[in-house]
């Protein structure tokens, strides 16, 4: 039996061979244990069910999905598919995302299990059980199957997809292609970019196959791929034209995205996302209200405001092609680098609380080291992963554009899994590796130069005061105000400057904290700091109306109106004048003072004659006054406005009661 260094390379097989059924059903027990224990972990931490920006989308999406909603709108503004899965699921199960993440915890393990495949495949079984074993316990996975994005079934696709195509380039059959390229279609309507991935494999078919003699097999196998990729995408396209009259293949998002990548103060890893429905935090850019403006058309459909940006993001290129160098370098960088860049949130940050993930972390630096020692190898010993390395390629090319962060770069990571496990499986014969001159210098120089590049990220892309102030959000959902007073107090300590912290804070201490007093200080911050802040005016009313220091906030109220009026036509300074306008009709109400009451409330129906509350108190007014006609013609408009309002309805019930009255004793 021969020795290998210090292994039995030989006894390590037969142990292997003998029991391998046993390990496979102990490795996934193990990895499913694992993944149920970080949710139970995870519904312990303020991150349990709190949804943001992406995730929070495909939410509402799903929600609208569930409720016979198919069509969002004219057109698909993202990759549809996982909004439908998980519509479906939600239709199945009462809108319960407990249920879709256990089954894309059933997703990843799918996915792990199509890894050991391919491994077995292209390399050897030992390989395949190593590749397996990373990818049942990587870190990465297991977080984002533990979120609602699209990722788990982003992975799942791509690794179908190739696992067919390899069974293609095998059989030579042409249903393999089809539903090869079916599948990469499924993962394009998904949310994966296999475009350059199908065009590179184009061309590396025609250079593998295409002499003469199979040049025309080549080209109708090819065309096989292309058919079935098409067949999942057309009906998406087809929704686009009938519903948005436009060729759309999948969905304007990327017009929005590409943009996010390339402008003049892009940082490469942040998106500024356009969407509409959701509530952003203000240092999100709303692009849609942009894009508006700068069209001047205040109807652009969501296909002229994709273009728009797609343009602008062009000509940034275009017009600072120095700049944009360095941005693509620094993306390229990032893409790399050791450090896990949330899309949605700090990975870091939002993982602490895992006792799972810090136990199971594997840095992608190491992943990545032993994936280009596995090449290496690969290279000299002329193993066929050619499909490998194309994918990892395209991935990298297709997310260069746009953004770099973990989400971008993860569907890569089962693909450089596998190279990483042959490094680790030829680890297994140290002594043939040292021994050969040719591999040993490649690789030892290699991983120095990369592994000095890589394992310390040079740019520093955390944002502690963010976190905390994200934190804070998650808090406020589940009711857990005072921790989300602290959790901001931790976000001022990084960010004294940003007004939304303290007006956050004086949002907590008037409302639920019931400290009025506290709120006042924090607004006089706000102010110090931003004199025309009208958000801190009307919130200086409601805190001396709290107070019961009615003529201060009266003061702060009329200041509120008079701040706001100078960009009336700006939605959120509207708001703040009606609310004012309604707050100073009801302090002059309960002081008895009608007719100022109802110049208060006429204000606010010049600016919206529809709105609820305003004709209400008018009506009431009214009422109130003994001005019983006027105040029936009011509460009328009120009740077609709102047909279930009781205080109305029992304030005309007495007008009927009045009037009979009078009818009889004429």
């Amino acid at each position: 039996m021969k020795k290998l260094g210090i292994y039995n390379v030989s006894l390590f097989r037969d142990f292997v061979e003998k029991h391998k059924k046993i390990i496979i059903i102990c490795f996934f027990t193990a990895a499913l244990f694992l993944r149920l224990f970080y949710f139970i972990e995870m519904q312990h931490t303020p991150y349990g069910n709190f949804l943001y920006l992406e995730s929070a989308f495909n939410d509402m999406w799903a929600r609208e999905i569930a409720e016979g909603n198919f069509n969002q709108g004219e057109i698909m503004f993202s990759a549809p598919l996982y909004p439908y899965l998980l519509g479906l699921v939600y239709f199945l199960t009462n809108n319960n995302s407990v249920i879709m993440k256990v089954f894309q915890f059933f997703m990843g393990l799918s996915s792990c299990w199509l890894v050991f495949l391919i491994s077995c495949r292209i390399i050897d079984q030992r390989a395949a059980y190593i590749a397996l074993g990373l990818s049942l316990f990587y870190s990465m996975f297991i977080y984002f199957e533990n979120e609602l994005l699209a990722v788990p079934l982003i992975i799942l696709l791509n690794l179908g997809a190739v696992c067919f195509l390899l069974t293609a380039l095998e059989k030579r059959k042409a249903r393999y292609w089809i539903i090869s390229g079916f599948v990469f279609g499924l993962a394009e309507i998904a949310g994966s970019s296999v475009v350059v991935f199908l065009l590179l494999i184009g061309a590396w078919l025609f250079i593998k196959f295409g002499k003469k003699k199979t040049l025309q097999q080549t080209v109708k196998y090819f065309i096989f791929l292309l058919a079935g990729f098409m067949v999942p995408i057309l009906p998406v396209t087809l929704h686009n034209a009938v519903h948005g009259k436009a060729f759309v293949p999948v969905s304007i998002q990327k017009g929005f995205l590409f943009y996010s990548g390339n402008h003049s103060n892009a940082d490469g890893y942040n998106a500024l996302l356009p969407w509409k429905k959701i509530n952003l935090p203000e240092e999100y850019l709303n692009l849609a209200e942009r894009g508006k403006m700068a069209l001047n058309k205040s109807d652009a459909t969501d296909v002229e405001l994709s273009s728009y940006w797609l343009g602008q993001g062009l000509v940034f290129l275009t017009a600072k092609p120095s700049q944009a160098v360095a941005l693509y370098a620094k993306k390229a960088y990032l893409f790399w680098n050791s450090e896990e860049i949330g899309n949605n949130r700090d990975i870091a940050f939002t993982t602490r609380h895992s006792l799972v993930l810090n136990i199971f972390s594997l840095p992608f630096f190491i992943v990545f080291l032993l994936a280009i020692g596995g090449i290496v190898i690969a290279f000299f010993q002329k193993k066929e992963l050619f499909i490998i390395y194309i994918f990892i390629l395209s991935v990298f090319l297709s997310a260069l554009p746009f953004v770099s962060n973990a989400q971008s770069r993860i569907p890569m990571l089962p693909f450089l899994i596998i190279p990483a496990a042959y490094f680790i499986s030829q680890g297994l014969c140290l002594k043939k590796i040292l021994l050969d001159k040719k591999i040993n210098k490649w690789i030892f120089f290699i991983l120095i130069v990369i592994s000095g590049l890589f394992i310390y990220p040079f740019t520093k892309t955390k944002e502690a005061g963010k976190n905390w102030f994200l934190e804070a959000k998650a808090y406020e959902e589940q009711k857990n105000i005072s921790q989300a007073a602290e959790s901001l107090k931790k976000s001022l300590e990084y960010n004294p400057e940003n007004s939304a912290i303290f007006l956050k804070l004086s949002q907590y201490y008037l409302g639920n904290l019931k400290n009025p007093e506290k709120s006042i200080y924090y607004l006089e911050q706000v102010l110090e700091k931003e004199p025309k802040n009208v958000m801190a005016y009307y919130q200086l009313g409601l805190s001396y109306k709290v107070l019961k220091q009615i003529n201060e906030a009266k003061y702060f109220f009329q200041t509120t109106v008079s701040m706001a009026g100078k960009d009336i036509f700006l939605p959120k300074n509207k708001q703040y004048i009606t609310e004012a306008y309604l707050q100073l009709g009801q302090i002059e109400e309960d002081r008895i003072n009608y007719d100022e009451a109802m110049n208060y409330y006429k204000e606010i129906i010049k600016i919206n004659p529809d709105h609820k509350k305003a004709n209400f108190y008018l009506g009431r007014i009214y009422y109130s006054m003994g001005f019983f006609q006027e105040a029936r013609r009011i509460l009328e408009k009120v009740l077609r406005l709102d047909s279930g309002n009781n205080e109305a309805l029992a304030l005309m019930e007495s007008i009927k009661g009045f009037t009979n009255e009078q009818a009889a004793v004429n």
